[in-house]
């Protein structure tokens, strides 16, 4: 016989074998695998809320044990209800019980939305919205290059004070002159991709806290609203 039609037929034995061999077995199943909703939430001073999560390809009943990167901000139970504890952030983390590649992770920040003083007023200090050059949003949780922030105030009528949008404890810009008990919008950009002098980057990529502050005049705070931006290369 032909050395050719040899090698030929013994490939297509192999191969025929190879496929005999797999016949009647059941597809592998996918491995257990655990997403929560979404990537970052906001909960007011003392407001809780529980983790929203699917729990995909595992047992039936199988537990998830949550944690968080910092007990002293956003406390989280068995259960998985998150409870606002302090302003800042925290990160939360969510694993399937017996299968650790099974998790998945989200960012929670807790902001103060009014002060005492003023709460039945209703809440007058607010971050409407980040963009970018085109006036797209912004993912508070993925910051890159230049957004511009907006923000609104309304200054009670027994109050001669305005605004400041402040990142990280500094100052990037102050409401206008505005008579009380009027509103106004007002709005300040930051370049997260921002570099000194010496070409170091004035802003780490990771969490940084966005405040916008009503200040009475003579420099008293009376009233705070925050949110924790997530800074990306």
């Amino acid at each position: 016989m032909n050395a050719a039609i040899v090698r030929i037929r013994s490939c297509l034995l192999t191969l025929l074998a190879a496929l005999a061999s797999g016949c009647g077995r059941e597809p592998a199943a996918p491995p257990p695998r655990l997403d929560l909703v979404f990537d970052s939430v906001s909960l007011a001073l003392g407001s809780s809320r529980r983790v929203d999560m699917v729990l995909l390809y595992a047992p039936a009943a199988t537990p998830v044990s949550f944690s968080s990167s910092d007990a002293g901000t956003v406390r989280v139970d068995a259960t998985g209800t998150m409870t606002a504890v302090a302003p800042g952030a925290a990160m939360i983390q969510a694993v399937a019980d017996g299968f650790p590649a099974a998790r998945d992770s989200m960012l929670v920040h807790v902001f103060i939305a009014t002060m005492p003083c003023c709460e039945e007023r209703g809440p007058y200090l607010v971050i409407d919205s980040l963009s970018d050059a085109a006036g797209r949003p912004v993912d508070p949780a993925h910051v890159r290059g230049t957004v511009t922030v907006t923000a609104s105030v309304t200054v009670p009528e027994t109050l001669d004070a305005n605004a400041v949008i402040i990142l990280d404890g500094v100052g990037l810009a102050t409401s206008p002159p505005a008579p009380p008990g009027t509103s106004q919008r007002f709005r300040a950009t930051i370049r997260s991709d921002a570099r000194d002098a010496a070409g170091q980057r004035v802003y780490a990529t990771g969490i940084h806290l966005l405040t916008i502050s009503l200040v009475r005049t003579g420099g008293a705070v009376i009233a705070t609203s925050s949110q924790v931006l997530g800074f990306e290369d």
